[in-house]
């Protein structure tokens, strides 16, 4: 279900930093902490509206990034 996009993400982020910090890389996540907030989130809605319109509407984004992927923060 889309609780389960998130943890795929999480698995291939961390996999991938695994990889990196095994070649000696460090992995490019920790420079972006800010990046990486955890929040929860609940929105009581109308059954008409479908998942991505709710996401946009309580988060700002279709899949709920703090930020939106790929964003610029204001520190870069």
């Amino acid at each position: 279900g889309p609780t389960d996009l998130g943890i795929m993400h999480f698995r291939k982020l961390m996999m991938e930093a695994a990889r990196a910090l095994q070649n000696g890389e460090a992995p490019p996540h920790a420079a972006h902490q800010d990046r990486y907030t955890v929040r929860s989130g609940a929105c009581v809605t109308s059954k008409a509206k479908d998942l991505t319109a709710v996401m946009v509407e309580r988060f700002g984004d279709p899949a709920g990034f703090v930020g939106g992927p790929g964003k610029q923060t204001a520190a870069e």
